[in-house]
């Protein structure tokens, strides 16, 4: 009797590159129709620089707005481009990261609309600033840690590989990603270990990591420094806990109102849930699956700045907790991988963080206030768009950085001065003012500045000191009266 046998045909792989190009997609068209149309933080510094062609701080960020301007976009619309590309682009990385990590196809979208609608990423993604760019190298660290702590991806020379993927991604994107490098040596060890290497290489290696950790920071934190003319006690003060102090608007000890503003409010649903994930997978991995290794060190990935940001009177809507969101959203996508019901609670989490994300973005797009738009009207007719300002107060230094994009500094910043201080800021302000003026950025001040400098002493010497280096004309329209120094 002639035998026969069946044998399960194998599954087929199921796709995940339409989805990560899909997603990629939805995001650049969802960012760019969504984009803010006022600006923020370092916004109005960086447009003027590069309609210049000149490179700030932020190196990479200046290359993609110069490729984007040499396909016909203007400087505003090239800088906006560079903005909400790469951030839309995030978006299919993260999900490529999230399915090789374990996570089912279904997880992994829910888990990334919940990483695109956090507050802070959906902010970053929609305004003039270098944390979109960001946005795609966390995620392209985070795809490459997937594959670090995975012995199946390759041997030694896999490791490095990923490891090197990975440390440009986060070092060249922005210098606040070396938070996440403690996370990123747990990880290396753990990929060691799981490739078979002994315990006294392991002990030589984590030795090595630190050193190289170390060593990377610094250098970074040295350019950084040099460059804003820092000292190392000033670097390292401005991140200690001060428990005696509370920042303004608020009565918690500061580094509680840091934690609160800076990790807690920009990451929203995504943190609670991608906590509680990661803490999932490092202590109930599945069975038979390599989780614990990669949920620890991404614990550690998430934690180190959570703990670093609480030090720090800056909070920049969460810019610099960015480098965590997407392991949090791993966290996430691990917990909906496990439980419908879980799932369906992420859903009603994208939603009510949307809602939160956009509300918050609403607040911040919203118009010129009546009483400034005449002033505005006129400022943007001498100016024709360009130029810096020297504000008269407070209200006019941001409603010329927010609603026109000029760069801008407040005269009454002189006044509590020392005359020595006073001088040096004022000599420093004209050299500055005076070779923007020859690059087609004229220096602009209200009228009521040069008729207050009789009767205040320092502000007369602050003018006075502009006057030998900077040439003045009046310049007046309706709503603005002034002088454009060139």
């Amino acid at each position: 009797m002639q035998s026969s046998s069946t044998t399960a045909p194998e599954e087929t792989p199921k796709p995940v590159w339409p989805i990560a190009l899909a997603l990629g997609a939805a995001g650049v068209v969802l960012f760019g129709l969504f984009f803010q149309q006022v600006f923020y933080g370092d916004a109005p510094l960086q447009l003027v620089a590069y309609r210049a062609h000149e490179a700030t701080g932020h190196r990479l960020h200046f290359w993609l707005t110069e490729v984007l301007g040499k396909l016909g976009l203007s400087p505003l619309m090239a800088i906006r481009a560079a903005s909400f590309i790469p951030a839309g682009v995030a978006l299919g990385v993260l999900f490529l990261a999230l399915v090789r990590a374990g996570c089912g196809r279904g997880s992994a979208v829910l888990a990334t609309l919940l990483f695109a609608f956090t507050p802070s990423a959906l902010f970053f993604a929609t305004t003039v600033e270098v944390h979109g760019l960001q946005m795609f190298g966390a995620s392209l660290a985070l795809f490459s840690a997937v594959h670090i702590a995975r012995p199946k991806s390759g041997g030694i020379a896999g490791l490095l590989g990923w490891s090197l993927l990975a440390i440009v991604a986060l070092g060249a994107t922005h210098p606040m990603n070396l938070q996440a490098g403690l996370g990123l040596g747990v990880l290396f060890l753990v990929g060691l270990r799981a490739r078979g290497a002994s315990p006294r290489v392991m002990g030589l290696v984590a030795l090595g990591t630190c050193l190289l950790v170390v060593g990377v920071a610094a250098i970074v934190s040295y350019g950084y420094l040099d460059r804003q003319g820092w000292s190392v006690g000033v670097l390292l003060d401005a991140f200690k806990w001060r428990w005696d102090q509370t920042v303004p608007g608020s009565d918690l000890p500061a580094p509680l109102a840091n934690g609160l503003n800076t990790v807690v409010r920009p990451a929203a649903y995504l943190l609670a849930a991608g906590l509680v994930g990661l803490v999932t997978l490092a202590v109930h991995p599945r069975a038979g699956s390599d989780e614990r290794g990669l949920g620890a060190g991404l614990l550690i990935w998430v934690l180190a700045p959570a703990l670093i940001l609480m030090g720090p009177d800056f909070t920049e809507r969460g810019a610099y907790f960015i480098v965590a969101l997407p392991a949090l959203a791993l966290g996430t996508a691990a917990l909906a991988t496990r439980s419908r019901a879980l799932a369906a609670l992420i859903v009603v989490g994208i939603f009510a963080q949307a809602r939160l994300a956009i509300h918050e973005i609403r607040a911040w797009d919203e118009p010129a206030p009546e009483e400034a738009r005449a002033w505005l009207d006129g400022l943007a007719a001498v100016s024709g768009g360009r130029g810096i300002l020297l504000a008269e107060d407070a209200q006019q230094q941001d409603w010329a950085r927010r609603y026109l994009g000029m760069p801008t500094d407040n005269l009454r910043l002189f006044l509590p001065l020392p005359e020595s201080e006073l001088r040096a800021f004022a000599q420093n302000f004209a050299t500055y003012s005076k070779r923007r003026a020859s690059l087609g950025e004229p220096l602009f001040l209200p009228a009521r500045v040069l008729e207050l400098a009789p009767e205040i002493p320092p502000l007369g010497i602050a003018v006075d000191i502009l006057s030998q280096e900077i040439e003045f004309s009046p310049v007046e329209a309706p709503g603005f009266r002034g002088y454009k120094g060139l």
